[in-house]
């Protein structure tokens, strides 16, 4: 949680509570790119037991 605390208030001027929460949202927003990415690339790679190409 400090990557993204220190992502989203590098300078360390928000008070705890706001910049805790801004993190929150930037974690958030991470791991859902991380996931369409994964969605993307599972889509593209065949299947080990498929038998016919897609």
């Amino acid at each position: 949680m400090e990557q993204f605390e220190r992502q989203v208030d590098p300078k360390g001027e928000l008070p705890p509570d706001l910049r805790r929460e801004l993190a929150v949202h930037a974690r958030t927003a991470h791991m859902l790119r991380l996931a369409r990415r994964s969605a993307a690339v599972r889509r593209r790679a065949p299947r080990r037991y498929d038998t016919e190409p897609r």
